[in-house]
């Protein structure tokens, strides 16, 4: 449980600073 949990929180981490860059990405081709 304990290991899965950090697992699931650096994923997290990955997808959410992923779609930040993608989002400033798109601003700055709009």
């Amino acid at each position: 449980m304990g290991e899965f949990g950090i697992y699931r929180m650096k994923y997290n981490e990955v997808i959410f600073s992923a779609g930040l860059s993608a989002a400033t990405l798109l601003q700055g081709v709009v």
